[in-house]
């Protein structure tokens, strides 16, 4: 089902002869980034990599390496099935590596990914061929409660195998540095997370950057129109079908040519709330031929942004609707 709020900015933006610009967003479902072939329906994480191991016995309560690696595989799990895309998402309950060189990745051979189908009945196999992750106080070298801030940087390499063994896309690779802050812009403390919820935030977002490039998901866009005809508050309360109806009544009686693009604008992003990317190109080019020339640059340019988005959503509607089989 297709989630949708509304997040409206009152910025009214005079263009022209007192135009007024409105925004809103909402939300709309993107497609993965990889288009997986069809006969992928299972899926399996295999625990491939090996951290830094903990030197001497580890402390009652310290977080160490493996514990990281293993709540990130967990989480990447979790991340997937929730997406409701494939049929199933396992973890394999055994790690693949038994030697100690955790500095050198080895990738699983083609037999080690027709094994593990072939002994749990999945279609591919998802390998974490690499995980590091630390953690630096700054300035460097204070300790935590004297420090003023913290970064975590976080790499993973994740590979994709079909049930033959053969690989179905470049390695997946996330490296990107987190930060928190103990003070604000004037130097007043604000709350500072524990090292355990840091490192769970962190987690958290490395597997949804690596997820999305596996699944659909939803992303808030940000849009403008004009409200023609007082149907702003409609908007702001959600009622697109009513702010619709008095749009579609007004087009078919304006007389005045940018009142009617204007109009056209608004009615093409209707139907791109509703998902019928279609409807919304056709009107946006009943738009911008209705626009006349004499119109401010920057009502140009917004007529001109919002068709080249959303000839890009088609693009995108195409290949989301390959993923899912429509």
């Amino acid at each position: 089902m297709k989630k949708a709020f509304l997040l409206t900015l009152l910025l009214p933006a005079f263009l022209g002869s007192c135009i007024s610009v409105k925004h809103t967003a909402f939300e709309v479902k993107e497609p993965a980034h990889i288009t997986l072939p069809p006969e992928v329906v299972n899926i399996i994480l295999a625990d491939n990599a090996l951290v830094a191991p903990y030197e001497g016995e580890p402390e009652e309560g310290l977080i160490t390496f493996d514990s990281i690696k293993v709540s990130f595989v967990e989480e990447l799990q979790k991340q997937l099935t929730d997406a409701h895309f494939f049929g199933s998402v396992e973890i394999y309950p055994y790690e693949m590596r038994s030697d100690t060189a955790y500095w050198q990745e080895l990738p699983l051979s083609a037999k080690d990914v027709t094994d593990i189908c072939a002994e749990t009945e999945n279609d591919a196999v998802i390998s974490v061929d690499n995980f590091f992750i630390s953690m630096t106080t700054f300035p460097e070298q204070l300790p935590i409660e004297y420090a003023s801030g913290v970064s975590m940087n976080i790499i993973s390499k994740l590979r994709l195998y079909n049930m033959d063994g053969t690989e179905l896309y470049v390695p997946l690779i996330f490296n990107d540095t987190l930060y928190w802050n103990k003070l604000d812009n004037n130097w007043n403390p604000i709350p500072f997370p524990s090292t355990k919820e840091m490192i769970e935030e962190g987690i958290e977002m490395a597997s949804e950057v690596l997820v999305k490039q596996l699944t659909p998901y939803w992303s808030l866009q940000n849009r403008v129109y004009f409200a023609e005809n007082d149907t702003e508050t409609l908007i702001t309360q959600n009622k697109w079908n009513e702010a619709f109806a008095i749009w579609e009544k007004a087009f078919e009686t304006e007389k005045k040519a940018a009142k009617r693009a204007r109009l056209a604008f608004d009615i093409a992003l209707y139907y791109e709330y509703t998902d019928d990317i279609e409807k919304a190109n056709e009107w946006m080019s009943t738009a911008l031929d209705l626009l006349p020339a004499s119109q401010s640059v920057n009502i140009h340019k917004h007529f001109d942004n919002y068709k080249e988005t959303l000839e890009k959503r088609q693009v995108s509607r195409n290949k989301l609707k390959e993923q899912i089989g429509q």
